[in-house]
Formats: structure tokens, C-alpha cells, sequence
């Protein structure tokens, strides 16, 4: 009982200097649990072993920037590491690729406001997809990008929404002018709409990015990067992929319909061609009810 009570005593003393040295990667280790804690199937552990280097990566980083806006070696870094850190923060290529990157985020200011709080867009995808029980079109995952007020965050935000509401209105209209008079315009699909968005915002930048989609977008990106991909207009080979079978098996339904109907139209015909013409006698008087007693 005396060993396990010591033992008890020299792990909490053991947490609590790793931490008071207030390293990010001795925090997370030791307030995580246990991976026996834990089970997963198995041929998982590389895709475990991702997110934990994604979320690592991400603690480091945020911990490393305010370790540099704060000017101090904290005691979780050694001298001669934190000297050369020192040196590569004040050299002239990091000096340069940090005033780059600050002009590039003030020239597109409106690509990093994000008003959908704190789940990222895949989430919201998600959470769309359980309370729909579809899958929402790009726009629909654009509307991260309104405010409280249901108005779009910036100027920038907003044309390129009116962009891709004319270019919809125009995939729209063309629809209606090629169907025949009296039939049932076809609707556009989910894989038309994404399209149409992705024409209006530019497609992937070189970054492997997509406005407004966070996320959704990288991960869309990453889905068309094919060696046969050599669309000029920036769409995914994925997207035109499906947005072509879908107008294709659109229009196949579209030609399925109308031939239908032309069959129900001719049967039509040969059933009233079939009744007797109409005569000029005049109907039966209704009956009479007999006179009372």
C-alpha cells in the first residue's frame, strides 16, 4: 500500500514540472490518455498517426508564433535551439517571405473571414448532410461567409455570389429555351450547381484552394489532382467528370419523358377516335314523381 501511494506521488510530482515547463508537446502528452485507453479497427493506425501529426503540427505552430511575438526563451527550449531559431527569425528570406505573406493576406482580406464559428467547414458539411439527408452544393457551404444579419462579409464575397447567381440564372434560361412548348423544364443538378461555382470563384488557385470553401474546397482539390487533369477553366476532373454523367443521364430522363408523353398523347387520340359521334336527340325528361293521393 506504502509503494503504490509513492508511486501515485512521484507521477503527479512528474506531471507537475513537465507541466511547469509549459511545452505544447509535454501538455499534449500528458494530458491526452492512454492509447490503451482507446481501441480501433484494424489498418487504422496511419490514419490515426495523420490527424495526430495534423494536430500536433497546428499546436506547435500557434505556440511557436506567440513564443516569437513574445521575444522569450521559455524554459521547454533549449539556448543553443532557441539562438538559432533567433537568427532564422531575422534573416533576410524569412524577414521577406513574412512581409510577402502579410501583403498577400491584406490584398485578399476577404478569403480568411470566417463567420461560421468554431467547426470548420467540413463539419458544417457534415452536420448539413445528417439534417437534410443530402449533400449541400458549394454554395450552400459558401454561406459561412454571411454574418449575423444574413449579409455577405465583404465586397469581394458579394460579387462573386451575384457571379454565380447571373451564371445560374443563364444555365437556368437555357434550359427553358431548348424544351418544347408545353413540357417541364429539366432542373439543374447538384454537380451542374458546383460547377456553375466553380466557374464563378476561378476554380483552384495555385495554392490548391477553392474561396469560400475552407476545407471542403482543399479536400475537393485534392480529390481532382489526376495526371490526365488538364482542364483550363480550374475545375477538378471529379467535378466535370460527374457534372457530365449527371447532364447526361439528365437528358436521357428529359428524352425517356417526352417520349412517354407522346405515347399517352397517341393513345389519347385513339381512344376518342374510337367513340361513337355525338347525337342531336335530345336526353330523356327526368322521371316524375307520382301524383299524392
Amino acid at each position: 500500500m506504502l509503494y503504490r501511494r509513492y508511486v501515485f506521488r512521484l507521477q503527479a510530482w512528474r506531471n507537475r514540472r513537465l507541466r511547469s515547463s509549459s511545452s505544447p508537446l509535454v501538455l499534449l502528452l500528458v494530458s491526452a490518455p492512454r492509447c490503451r485507453d482507446y481501441q480501433w479497427a484494424e489498418g487504422m493506425i496511419d490514419e490515426i498517426r495523420k490527424v495526430f501529426a495534423t494536430k500536433t503540427s497546428k499546436i506547435i505552430k500557434s505556440t511557436l508564433w506567440k513564443v516569437r511575438d513574445k521575444g522569450e526563451r521559455p524554459r521547454w527550449i533549449l539556448e543553443d535551439h532557441w539562438d538559432g531559431m533567433v537568427q532564422k527569425w531575422g534573416g533576410v528570406p524569412f524577414q521577406q517571405a513574412s512581409a510577402r505573406n502579410r501583403a498577400n493576406r491584406a490584398a485578399d482580406a476577404a478569403a480568411s473571414v470566417y463567420t461560421g464559428g468554431s467547426i470548420s467547414t467540413l463539419e458544417h458539411k457534415k452536420r448539413f448532410e445528417l439534417r437534410e439527408h443530402q449533400e449541400p452544393s458549394l454554395f450552400e457551404v459558401m454561406q459561412t461567409k454571411k454574418n449575423k444579419a444574413g449579409a455577405w462579409v465583404n465586397q469581394k464575397t458579394t460579387d462573386l455570389a451575384e457571379a454565380y447567381q447571373a451564371r445560374r440564372a443563364e444555365k437556368e434560361a437555357d434550359l427553358v429555351a431548348s424544351t418544347p412548348e408545353g413540357e417541364v423544364p429539366p432542373t439543374l443538378s447538384c454537380s451542374d450547381d458546383n460547377a456553375i461555382y466553380m466557374e464563378a470563384v476561378g476554380g483552384v488557385n495555385k495554392k490548391g484552394r477553392v474561396f469560400g470553401l475552407g476545407g471542403v474546397g482543399t479536400q475537393l482539390a485534392k480529390k481532382g489532382k489526376t495526371p490526365s487533369s488538364s482542364s483550363s477553366s480550374g475545375l477538378p476532373t471529379e467535378v466535370v467528370q460527374k457534372a457530365e454523367a449527371d447532364r447526361q443521364r439528365a437528358e436521357e430522363q428529359h428524352a425517356e419523358t417526352r417520349r412517354q408523353l407522346a405515347q399517352q398523347q397517341e393513345l389519347l387520340m385513339q381512344l376518342m377516335a374510337r367513340l361513337p359521334p355525338p347525337t342531336s336527340q335530345a336526353p330523356p325528361p327526368p322521371p316524375q314523381d307520382p301524383p299524392p293521393p
